[in-house]
């Protein structure tokens, strides 16, 4: 029997949408990218979504790396005033 407080292994596609509030399409590309794992139970028609690395896109690694700040490509130089 399971409580409602268990964590899943792996959960569908629609109920990765419902979690994340990511569409399928995006679900499916996230999946196509490596950025979510695809868990398939053989002789089963149905993709599962691994929820660890649902839980792990949506709220980032357990040791976070330190943010750097600004815009990725952005020299992060203060602007000089024109007036």
């Amino acid at each position: 029997m399971m409580t409602d407080d268990a964590i899943p292994l792996a959960v569908t596609v629609p109920q990765a949408c419902r979690l994340s509030g990511y569409g399928p399409t995006t679900i499916w590309a996230l999946v196509r990218d490596g950025r979510l794992r695809a868990v398939r139970v053989p002789g089963i028609r149905r993709t599962l979504v691994a929820y660890d690395s649902l839980r792990d896109l949506l709220m980032g690694p357990a040791s976070p790396q330190p943010r750097r700040g600004g815009w990725p490509g952005k020299n992060n130089q203060p602007r000089e005033s024109t007036l």
